[in-house]
């Protein structure tokens, strides 16, 4: 035990590590964030004992008498992970690894989610939803959208069924928590072509009339939906062709008219209630 001890002082003082015809390494990372703890893995032996120090704002978490150990960045800058490995009858070793110390990333108390479009793209849109750096985030998208890129998770572009909802979430994981944000974006455009149906007047007070091109006559009966700019539904009912719909208890500000027939999207109108 003689030698063992001596080569523990060796590393203490952090003067010299001997390696005597034996492999000796530490395993595990050289760079942490203020706060952040790591793993730390020794050149293994049967049979043999260990010994964890560490140096400058270095702690190590639990015990370290195994051939792993526990490090946790208490402050920034340089310093050093070390063991000393004995078994009686081989040769010891003991070596260090230099891990430096960065300040912590500030993390975002939210993510303020930017929706550009939609852009008319044959029978779809595109959006491109952005989120501020400089973070990495990790990106998924719900309702009638999937994304078609994504540049190094600033920001997505999605493609997405014209007249529907598209909900981007956005989540980044920072000094162990995470942090998620969500941004609902409508996909009503008018792309041109032959409107199915109109509505007037718009902007409105009170009432809009529905005048739907062809109708049906077997079955005149439609329904409607209207919807608020964050997708919730807000009136639905069912009318007739040239039937007045009262909008006047809805709040100032733009909504969507969706027409069905026999459970078919006949199309969508934008209305300004004013």
């Amino acid at each position: 035990m003689k030698n063992f001890f001596a080569i523990l002082s060796l590393l203490l003082i952090n003067t010299i590590f001997i390696q005597v015809n034996a492999q000796c390494n530490v395993g595990g990372v050289s760079s942490l964030n203020q706060g952040q703890t790591s793993t730390y893995t020794a050149t293994t032996q049967s049979g043999a004992n260990y010994f964890w120090s560490t140096t400058g704002n270095l702690a190590i978490v639990g015990g370290n008498t195994s051939s792993t150990v526990s490090v946790q960045a208490t402050g920034t800058g340089t310093g050093k992970v070390c063991y000393a490995r004995y078994k009686a009858g081989t040769e010891p070793c003991a070596t260090c690894k230099t891990v430096t110390v960065s300040s912590a990333p500030t993390c975002p108390g939210t993510i303020p989610i930017i929706s550009t479009g939609p852009q008319c793209d044959g029978p779809s849109v595109k959006l491109t939803f952005d989120a501020p750096g400089p973070y990495t985030y990790n990106w998924s998208v719900s309702g009638a959208g999937a994304i078609i890129l994504s540049n190094n998770g600033s920001y997505i572009v999605v493609r997405a069924i014209r007249n529907s909802f598209v909900t981007a979430t956005a989540s980044l994981v920072c000094n162990g928590q995470t942090v998620t944000a969500s941004h609902t974006a409508s996909t009503h455009i008018d792309c041109g072509g032959d409107l199915p149906f109109e509505i007037g007047p718009n902007p409105v007070n009170e009432d809009v009339k529905i005048n739907i091109k062809k109708e049906d006559t077997k079955n005149g009966a439609y329904n409607v939906q209207v919807f608020n700019q964050v997708g919730e539904m807000v009136i639905r009912k069912t009318v007739k062709n040239h039937q007045k719909l009262d909008l006047s208890q809805l709040k100032k500000g733009t909504y969507f008219i969706r027409l069905f027939n026999n459970n078919q999207l006949i199309g969508t109108q934008r209305v300004i209630r004013e």
